[in-house]
């Protein structure tokens, strides 16, 4: 044999074993699995390939809070008859995220669009993490922005979110190509701890796997982080995030969609500290109310200290008010706009 033979075969099959490894981890496993701990975002853009089966519709964008604090089912049984409501919510997501997925959102037709707004949101914009940027583009999202959308559409992006929101199927497999081993510490993560339920990624209807309240030296932490954080970004924010909160709502409704905005409850030992980001964050939203239609909801005082279960989730009790709040508050199907 030659040594160019020799040669060939010694490079030939571990080359194609690298492929063959690449192309099932692309291909195969991706698709399957997600991408590691933002796997719910690619899930929810092969979700909204298709219109909402179900009309009318009403979508809920939130963070965690709106994850564990939403019961599709209960906001249903509590509503008008014909609702259909799904539980869309990305945990750590906010403003400029909600943004980002509006779009894709909106192509599925959602007769009504339920977006959970913080009085913090009003401040400092927050980037969105990499990782997560590289999911909304491989979720399909950044491929239904209108022409018109640009790097000045995301003021709180840096560069390198901006970019992974742009970048190729190549590039998000490879920044994704630890995958797995973020799936597998993810399993186990829930598997240790017994407070969590286990939820299938694309669970749009009862998402929530928090099952126990923290207990009270926890709780005080928790409390003290929130109202650090809070006063970190109202200190050092902007008009950014209430121009965001327009530009949201006049994409909702351009679509011919009902936006509704949703102030969330906040526990009671956060609203001495809030009272003045609530103000700022009502006259906002009363504005807008007067400027479009647009049904606006104040749920900050609904729920008492028993209804939370750490500084800022609630626990069974306050899902079951709070997802109620939102169903008796719907209005009947038939004062929607029809359907496009």
């Amino acid at each position: 044999m030659s040594p160019a033979v020799v040669i060939f075969r010694m490079l030939s099959f571990p080359a194609l074993g690298v492929a063959l490894g690449w192309f099932l981890l692309s291909d195969a496993l991706l698709p399957t699995i997600g991408v590691g701990s933002v796997e719910r975002i690619v899930a929810l853009g092969r979700h909204l390939q298709s219109p909402f089966p179900h009309r009318p519709t009403l979508a809920l964008l939130g963070n965690s809070i709106t994850r564990e604090g939403v019961d599709a089912p209960l906001v249903e049984q509590s509503a008008p008859p014909g609702w259909q409501v799904e539980n869309l919510a990305i945990s750590g997501s906010g403003i400029t995220e909600f943004l980002i997925l509006a779009p894709k959102l909106l192509a599925a037709k959602p007769a009504a669009v339920a977006v959970g707004i913080l009085p913090e949101q009003l401040g400092r914009l927050v980037d969105v993490h990499v990782d997560k940027a590289f999911a909304y583009a491989r979720g399909g999202f950044v491929a239904a922005w209108p022409p018109s959308w640009n790097r000045s559409t995301f003021p709180g992006l840096e560069d390198k979110s901006y970019l992974a929101l742009r970048s190729t199927p190549w590039e998000q497999d490879l920044h994704f190509r630890r995958a797995p081993l973020n799936e597998l510490a993810e399993s186990l993560r829930k598997r240790m701890r017994g407070a969590l339920r286990q939820t299938p990624v694309d669970n749009w209807r009862d998402p929530y796997e928090m099952l126990v309240s923290v207990q009270p030296d926890t709780l005080d932490l928790h409390l003290q982080q929130v109202e650090q954080t809070l006063a970190s970004r109202m200190r050092d924010g902007t008009a950014a995030g209430s121009a965001e909160i327009e530009t949201l709502v006049g994409a909702i409704a351009q679509a011919d969609a009902l936006p509704i905005l949703v102030i969330l409850p906040q526990h009671p030992r956060l609203r001495p500290s809030l009272k003045p980001y609530l103000a700022e964050l009502k006259i906002l939203l009363e504005r807008l109310a007067a400027e479009r239609d647009i049904l606006v909801l104040d749920a900050a005082d609904l729920l008492s200290t028993d209804d939370f279960a750490d500084a800022v989730h609630f626990n069974a009790q306050g899902r079951e008010k709070f997802s109620q709040f939102l169903g008796q508050r719907l209005p009947s199907t038939a004062q929607l706009p029809p359907s496009p």
